[in-house]
């Protein structure tokens, strides 16, 4: 039965969202500090000859994450994309909308869309083509969009994505993945944060986790000037590790 369209309705889609966010954030891959700058960052060794100065070789290494704690925490985090869900971001916006009470608290509720929507942007795109060095997608993949059909192929539902990921290494599809459920816990958490700012009485603190309402703007390389109030610590995860 969907919430009705009234501040008691409104009230309860702030609420249940918090109970969500704070599930998400106890998660023991969102309390470790990996999930900070996961999926943003690809790490190149390159081997010089010391004689001639000629590169002789190069490698790009991902970071390692773990498979397990990654789904779960993804399965955790996809309800805030779903219409159909109570917690959907944008009616929780919504609700925000209703009860912010002056220019400061609307400008965090107004920036909370944009955000959401940046997440589902691609920082990297990689080369996909077929055994002939025929390319498959023009101007390559995005990982937003390789981690998007990860999820719906392999944790969600089982969609034949097989034209794209049989393309695609596991590697390459994980760190997609990371980079996609590490935007949407940074995004959860800041708005967990706009959420307080606006009805303190419906949430009296913020989920502690390895990173802050700031991280959000970190990830996406934005500068940031207001600091996060101090929270108390969060509950132990009780997902396996």
């Amino acid at each position: 039965m969907k919430l009705p369209r009234d501040d008691a309705g409104y009230e309860q889609r702030i609420i249940r969202s918090n109970a969500r966010i704070q599930q998400a954030l106890e998660t023991s891959l969102a309390q470790d500090p990996q999930v900070i700058a996961m999926g943003t960052q690809v790490h190149l060794s390159l081997c010089i000859d010391s004689k001639t100065g000629k590169q002789l070789n190069s490698e790009i290494r991902l970071d390692e994450i773990s498979p397990e704690r990654l789904a779960y925490l993804a399965i955790k985090l996809r309800p805030f994309l779903l219409e159909s869900e109570d917690i959907y971001y944008q009616d929780t916006i919504k609700a925000l909308r209703r009860f912010a009470k002056n220019d400061q608290q609307m400008r965090f509720v107004e920036q909370l869309k944009p955000l959401w929507e940046a997440c589902s942007r691609s920082r990297m795109f990689t080369f996909v083509a077929n055994a002939r060095g025929e390319e498959l997608i023009p101007g390559g993949a995005g990982d937003a969009h390789i981690g998007d059909r990860v999820l719906y192929s392999q944790l969600i539902h089982a969609d034949d994505e097989s034209e794209l990921l049989d393309h695609v290494g596991t590697d390459w599809q994980q760190w997609s993945l990371a980079a996609l459920v590490g935007d949407w816990t940074a995004m959860v958490a800041h708005q967990q944060h706009v959420m307080r700012l606006t009805r303190p009485d419906l949430i009296p603190k913020t989920t502690a986790w390895a990173g802050n309402a700031l991280t959000i703007f970190e990830r996406f390389g934005y500068g940031v000037e207001f600091v996060n109030p101090q929270e108390g610590p969060a509950a132990g995860s009780q997902e396996p590790s």
